[in-house]
């Protein structure tokens, strides 16, 4: 299974839940960038979505950019 799929089924998986780039690194065990490189294909590709906003494992933190299904 590739990143991307492996990605790609977690946000599936935790469906209207939103993960920020490094939060689905520590959960899936993956370096920061390859889940940066997953999240912007799969949002590419119209399956997900990917702004701005509050990650589901941190919401007090600070905005950023976020992916969810």
């Amino acid at each position: 299974m590739t990143v991307e799929e492996r990605v790609a089924d977690f946000l599936v998986k935790n469906k209207w839940k939103a993960y920020c780039d490094d939060c689905l690194a520590r959960e899936l065990g993956i370096h920061r960038h390859q889940a940066r490189n997953a999240t912007w294909g799969l949002a590419i590709s119209g399956r997900f979505h990917r702004d701005s906003g509050a990650c589901s494992k941190r919401p007090h933190h600070r905005r950023k950019k976020v992916t969810r299904a």
